[in-house]
């Protein structure tokens, strides 16, 4: 009787191709790409994936962060810095940085944007940070002259901390100062003085509000606590 023909050995060509394809479908299964987790630059980095990472660190360090900006020649920029909401563990104040300029060939002193820049980055401040900018007015009794460096003092440090990517949240004079009972008549920079030392007892130490021209830092420094109540104000947080 007839019996069933096997089937013949594979040539060794076949024998190659099918090792290959093997191969091919197995190299496939491994060659997906890892995840990778996503990781945070913080604000005003450019330096590098050494640099960024070493800001991260530090901004998750920092748990909280208040700025408060007197925004004229004579101001200063407030960083209060603190574990936690309202928890105030260091306290700086950095002066505004100037330099001498000949208008109408008298020297006049005005912000230096470029150590601004400087002095703000140095900060490392997480993206995001809301700082209060007191915007620089028109009083009773300016100059036109007056009325342009304030205008043109408060322009320079929008556009620094806008480019840091910090929040800009402007604040009137008068608003805060009534607020914290600074507007009355005959009100004197060493109210503004005394009060921020009282707020602050963390600059008393260091002797950063002693002299009569130190009224820039103090106002920054109000400015900041200024903002932080009227920000938590219908929250009931102090």
């Amino acid at each position: 009787p007839p019996t069933s023909a096997s089937a013949p050995p594979p040539s060794a060509a076949e024998s190659e191709g099918a090792k290959v394809k093997k191969k091919r479908r197995s190299a496939g299964k491994k060659s997906k790409a890892p995840v990778v987790a996503p990781t945070s630059v913080a604000a005003g980095n450019t330096a590098g994936e050494g640099a960024d990472a070493s800001a991260c660190v530090e901004c998750e360090r920092v748990g909280w962060v208040l700025l408060g900006c007197d925004s004229d020649t004579g101001g200063a920029l407030a960083v209060v810095r603190g574990p936690r909401l309202g928890v105030v563990a260091s306290v700086d104040v950095l002066d505004a940085p100037t330099m001498k300029v000949q208008v109408n060939g008298k020297p006049r002193t005005r912000l230096c944007v470029d150590t601004m820049i400087q002095l703000v980055a140095a900060q490392r401040i997480p993206a995001g940070t809301v700082v209060y900018l007191e915007e620089g007015g028109v009083e009773f009794g300016f100059s036109a002259q007056t009325a342009f460096v304030q205008g043109y003092c408060f322009g320079l440090w929008r556009g620094v901390f806008a480019a840091a990517g910090l929040q800009v949240h402007i604040v009137k004079p008068q608003a805060w100062k009534w607020a914290l009972g600074l507007a009355h008549k005959g009100s004197t920079k060493d109210e503004s003085r005394t009060m921020a030392a009282a707020m602050f007892p963390e600059v008393t130490a260091g002797g950063l509000l002693k002299r009569k021209k130190d009224h820039g830092r103090a106002e920054a420094l109000l400015i900041a606590a200024y903002g932080h109540m009227a920000a938590h104000a219908r929250t009931g947080y102090g």
